[in-house]
């Protein structure tokens, strides 16, 4: 990743008429996304060129008759391809089980549209960066939202999972920025625990896990301490505890992802002494894989839905409802589902998503995926590309992947408690 690329872009209005067309000068793209290269050196021309051929397929793609959807000129129009791949960085999870067109159910008695746009977890869009981190980001959100919605608001830390998530199949990749899944990610907050993002900020890198140097809560402190002044006995090292209960568990943690089934669709309920009970997590769910009408009702139930997707066309989005993915894709991105609907202009009914690319990006930050009216099985092909994207270690070599761009293929929700 460039030393100019931040995780963090400033706002811009998504509607100015020479980027949505793909005529705004380089120049003044420099300038608005606060570029640092110089004029005349050899990474200026580089990413010139990258630019001028991403204008090109703008122009290209907002040409088309009956389009849906604009392309525009947006923050990753000078990124290159490897950095645009690096970016997507969720490599997800190859199951075996396809699509049963017997349980695909027409959605009925649902709201026609729907979304959860409302919660203050979701006001604020946020940017990955450089690292692959998309499932973490990912979780983190849904963790935050579904939170807010039980009444026990408070945020993740994207980071923590980055740097700490155990991932000995090489789920994704080998973890951290080189991608991982939703799936573990959730069995961590799950078992573990997960730090707020105020005590583990984002850093968009790669790090050591720091669990150990962390401090226990206070109350374990306060225990710890009346437990010494009463007991007679030698005194109790909290600290020293901590650390070691905190290897135990994130070794007994990787033992558990590497000998279990966290692909098969079902919910994972939390043991008695599981840390994400302290903040109401119960349990989370693998929706079953290329059915609409389960994930449409877990969003509407439940909260925002952590699925993936291809993403490998999204780059040049910036309006409108997209569809824009061939039925044989390649997952490779993890995103927030955060409601439905339809547009009021074409009458489109549409999936709506909120990304980890900043709100430079898109619809603030957002993007519509075009959905259709009963089960998207028309929309079914097959991701036979595992190793760019979807396999873990011993996984099928092909997996089916319904609905635009595979939005039905792999979708994980957690289960919160609500305070009464």
């Amino acid at each position: 990743m460039p030393s100019w690329a931040i995780w963090r872009w400033p706002c811009f209005g998504l509607a100015a008429a020479a980027a949505s067309e793909g005529a705004e000068s380089f120049e003044d793209f420099v300038q608005r996304f606060h570029r640092s290269y110089e004029a005349g050196s050899r990474e200026f021309e580089e990413r010139h060129r990258i630019f001028q051929a991403r204008a090109e397929e703008v122009q290209a793609l907002n040409r088309r008759p009956s389009r849906r959807w604009t392309a525009g000129l947006g923050p990753l129009a000078d990124y290159r391809d490897e950095e645009l791949q690096a970016l997507r960085g969720w490599r997800g999870t190859a199951g075996s089980q396809a699509d049963d067109p017997s349980a695909l159910v027409q959605v009925r008695s649902l709201p026609e549209q729907f979304n959860w746009t409302s919660l203050a977890a979701l006001r604020e869009v946020a940017s990955q960066g450089g690292c692959g981190s998309c499932w973490a980001v990912t979780s983190a959100v849904v963790l935050t939202a579904h939170a807010e919605i039980s009444g026990r608001p408070r945020s993740f830390s994207a980071q923590e999972l980055v740097d700490c998530v155990p991932n000995p199949k090489h789920c994704g990749g080998k973890g951290g920025c080189t991608g991982a899944t939703v799936e573990l990610a959730m069995s961590y907050a799950m078992h573990v625990g997960l730090r707020k993002e105020s005590e583990v900020p984002y850093k968009a890198k790669s790090s050591e896990c720091g669990l150990q140097s962390l401090q226990p809560a206070p109350s374990a402190l306060q225990t710890a301490a009346a437990f010494n002044q009463d007991s007679g006995h030698e005194a109790v090292d909290v600290k020293d505890q901590y650390r070691a209960q905190v290897e135990e568990d994130l070794a007994a943690l990787a033992y558990l992802h590497e000998h279990s089934d966290l692909q098969a669709p079902r919910v994972h309920s939390a043991a008695a002494d599981s840390a994400g009970l302290g903040f109401g997590l119960q349990g989370w769910e693998k929706l079953p894989p290329n059915r609409q009408e389960p994930l449409l009702r877990a969003l509407y139930e439940r909260g925002p839905v952590g699925v993936s997707v291809a993403a490998t066309n999204w780059h040049l989005y910036a309006s409108g409802v997209f569809d824009h993915c061939a039925k044989d894709s390649v997952i490779d991105h993890a995103v927030t589902l955060i409601g439905y609907g339809r547009d009021s202009k074409s009458g489109d009914l549409f999936y709506l998503i909120q990304n980890s690319w900043g709100n430079n990006w898109g619809e603030g930050g957002r993007i519509r995926i075009l959905r259709s009216d009963a089960d998207d099985s028309q929309q079914c092909g097959w991701d036979r590309q595992p190793e760019k994207g979807t396999a873990c270690t011993g996984d099928p070599a092909q997996v089916r992947v319904c609905g635009m761009c595979g939005i039905l293929y792999d979708s994980v929700v957690p289960h919160f408690g609500t305070l009464q």
